[in-house]
């Protein structure tokens, strides 16, 4: 058992109220923060969410070009915007950091940051997406060889991500080695099955659990230890030692930031979009295993034990699909939509959630308002809205331990 996820004065009590005081201090920063991406998302609608990603048909002409020619250099021949979107993220957005770097300007540095969250948060939103499929894919997203390897393997985790509060190791180890082996359950460094989902309070514990799952720490614990059905002590102390090396150089690069650059940059630029982008991604997080039934996985249902979203507002390469992406979580995005489709007409689900945005859907649950939740989910002839308001209560209020 993960040492956060026990009901005790720590946890219960003391856990949520560090997690309160935290999201108070932030919330007028990172509220400010999408209000302005937001807004920029409605003047320059063709750059906002996620028409980059889920259809060139979307995009401009020129853009649409610049993707098929990238096509080869992915390792898949229609993933040219990735390609796109590494090169943006990887050059343009560290470029722009290093001048306002030397530039010395604060105002440049706050101006800085709108520019790299994107309109509606797009970039952002890249960033963590394209970090997560790089990690289930093995870093072989590009085939691109220099003296024999591949010099872009890990760019999104490994460089990429230290602009935007990626720590190495989040993804490449504990995502893929924790987190998918236990599927939300007690073992789960960042489980969200242990409290009531329809709870600000509880969501302000889960603040501390997701942070301490970001910064490596919860992470470095659990592969430090040793439980039945794990895999073998050896093999888990070379994931602690990776997730240590990389926690290591993330540090090592928001010194030697704050050596060039000083304090005041390196906490505008580096350590603030970490603690932004984690509490959005607390809450994204909170929404993909907020709805749960049964006694935890491989003992239920899993087509209800993570949340699917069909056409979200927040649709980057398919990752709305969160119930097929658990039950293959290696499958190549484009094959995610069929895969849902299937299992739908086989009957499998009985809640789907269908044209919404899902930080909307995860503060209606968490402010208890089930009316506007039971108005998000997809028609089902079977159910009635009475039914549905019970089953999305009873789900949220159910608890694995």
């Amino acid at each position: 058992m993960v040492f956060l996820n026990r009901h005790n004065v720590l946890t219960d009590h003391v856990m949520p109220a560090v997690g309160a005081v935290f999201l108070i201090a932030c919330l007028p920063f990172v509220g400010a923060q999408i209000v302005v991406s937001t807004s920029w998302g409605f003047i320059w609608p063709w750059s906002a969410g996620t028409t980059l990603s889920t259809t060139k048909s979307a995009a401009p002409q020129w853009f649409k070009a610049i993707q098929r020619s990238c096509d080869q250099y992915t390792s898949s021949k229609t993933d040219g915007d990735i390609a796109v979107w590494a090169a943006f993220l990887g050059v343009v957005i560290p470029a722009v950091w290093l001048a306002v770097g030397l530039s010395g300007s604060f105002k440049l540095a706050i101006a800085y940051n709108v520019f790299r969250i994107g309109p509606t948060y797009a970039h952002f939103a890249h960033v963590y997406t394209l970090s997560h499929m790089e990690a289930h894919h093995r870093g072989k997203l590009f085939k691109v060889k220099v003296f024999n390897s591949n010099p872009v393997a890990k760019v999104f985790n490994f460089w990429i991500g230290l602009f935007h509060g990626v720590l190495p190791g989040t993804f490449t180890e504990s995502h893929q080695l924790n987190h998918h082996r236990w599927n939300n359950d007690i073992n789960d460094v960042y489980s969200t099955a242990g409290y009531p989902r329809d709870s600000l309070w509880s969501f302000a514990r889960y603040i501390v659990v997701w942070m301490c799952y970001a910064s490596n720490i919860s992470s470095m614990w659990y592969f430090a230890g040793i439980q039945k059905g794990e895999p073998s002590y050896k093999e888990k102390w070379g994931c602690f030692w990776r997730t240590a090396a990389g926690t290591g150089y993330y540090c090592a690069f928001l010194y030697g930031s704050s050596v060039v650059f000083g304090n005041m940059f390196t906490l505008v630029t580096l350590v603030y979009p970490f603690v932004e982008g984690n509490v959005l991604l607390a809450v994204v997080n909170w929404t993909w295993h907020m709805f749960l039934q049964g006694g935890g996985p491989g003992k239920d249902d899993d087509y209800v034990n993570s949340t699917t979203i069909e056409n979200g507002e927040e649709f980057i390469f398919s990752e709305e699909y969160h119930v097929v992406h658990h039950q293959a979580p290696g499958l190549h995005h484009s094959k995610y939509a069929k895969m849902f489709e299937d299992h739908e007409a086989e009957g499998k689900y009985d809640i789907i959630f269908k044209d919404v945005n899902l930080f909307e859907l995860g503060f209606s649950a968490m402010f208890k308002n089930y009316e506007r939740l039971a108005g998000m989910v997809k028609p089902n002839p079977k159910m009635e809205k009475k039914e549905t308001i019970r089953l999305l209560r009873e789900r949220l209020q159910h608890c694995w331990w």
